[in-house]
């Protein structure tokens, strides 16, 4: 039997994660581009089959993709939505060094003083505040891609009044907003900028802890994390080291971050407006589910304004509190759900029926 020394296997493909490194760079309209196009030349946009060689394009594509993240992230706090670190039930806008989660929300200072807070949950195969890297890494580009696009049209409930709207939510179809008219037959009183929606955006898709780095992951982007060469398994994971307490599954971390985050960052009458995306909407109804079951007349339920489902994966007869389905099925519009289908767009294709 023979061993092979680890300087004589093939090396793992790597590759920066720097923009310009890769050859890309974001345009004007925020897409992101090849820079070898020439000018006046249609834009090239990422091709995943870089090669033939199935890992360098997944690390490729990890490098970009991380790329991406931190554009997201500094577009983000642009229009002051910053990272906000959970480790241990406590929150902190300074990384900590120790186990954590990162979630996004508006500067902590100005969140307080929001009256509209939304509430967004993806789903939970996605990184913080992307919706789609397929929607992001072509035509759609950073703001149609990812929760920058969102906060540029909650900018402009910057108005003295906006009526019969209280929730801006998802287009399913284009990750676009649209307002969301409600049943209470009265406008919305925007009396200065501190009434324009707050925003947190949680983190379902990324909870993966590496303590060498001291950041989270999604699985994929784990699974491309380099090796010492490209013939020695992945970076095991451990199913108690390398998650962090409270934060083990999408349900736990919403469970978390509304039970032991959210009271603590929103003032006592804030209205909450819940935006649940995929299996990130079936994390959140499944917590309120059980908060209402045990708590119905609680905090939570007389902050609960709206709810927004972007092609919701549960059944639902899986909720068996009477009254989060009565809420959910009641006429008016203070519950809504957006999926796929044949028919025309915003077309009406089933009403609720409950009791």
């Amino acid at each position: 039997m023979f061993r092979r020394r680890d300087n004589n296997l093939p090396r793992d493909p790597k590759w920066p994660a720097d923009f310009q490194a890769l050859g890309f760079h974001v345009n004007e309209p925020c897409q992101i581009v090849k820079m070898s196009v020439t000018e006046g030349a249609a834009a090239e946009y990422f091709d995943f089959f870089h090669s033939d060689n199935e890992r360098s394009n997944q690390t490729r594509k990890e490098a970009i993709h991380e790329c991406a993240r931190g554009a997201v992230v500094l577009k983000l706090a642009e229009v002051g939505v910053k990272p906000l670190h959970l480790a241990m039930e406590t929150f902190e806008e300074q990384m900590p060094e120790m186990p954590h989660v990162t979630i996004l929300a508006t500067e902590l200072d100005a969140l307080k003083g929001r009256k509209d807070v939304i509430v967004v949950v993806n789903e939970s195969t996605q990184d913080l505040g992307i919706w789609a890297y397929r929607l992001l890494m072509r035509e759609g580009g950073i703001d149609e891609g990812s929760a920058v696009g969102l906060m540029k049209n909650l900018r402009g409930w910057d108005t003295s009044e906006v009526s019969g709207v209280s929730l801006s939510c998802l287009d399913a179809m284009n990750a676009g907003v649209q307002p969301m008219p409600l049943k209470r037959g009265e406008a919305v009183k925007v009396t200065s900028p501190g009434e324009v929606p707050g925003i947190i955006i949680l983190n379902p898709g990324a909870l993966i802890y590496s303590h060498e780095l001291n950041k989270t992951f999604t699985l994929q982007s784990w699974l491309a994390r380099p090796k010492p060469s490209a013939v020695h398994d992945h970076i095991r994971i451990d199913p108690v080291h390398n998650y962090v307490e409270g934060h083990k599954t999408p349900e736990a971390h919403v469970r978390t971050v509304f039970d032991t985050v959210i009271p603590y960052i929103t003032r006592a009458d804030v209205r909450l407006h819940i935006i649940g995306i995929s299996d990130g909407a079936e994390a959140v109804l499944k917590f309120l589910d059980a908060k209402f079951a045990t708590d119905g007349d609680g905090e939570l339920s007389k902050q609960l304004e709206a709810v927004a489902l972007i092609q919701p994966t549960h059944k639902p007869t899986d909720l068996k509190c009477e009254k989060l389905s009565s809420f959910l099925a009641a006429q008016g519009g203070r519950a809504k759900a957006w999926v796929l289908s044949g028919k025309p767009k915003g077309q009406l294709l089933a009403v609720p029926a409950f009791g």
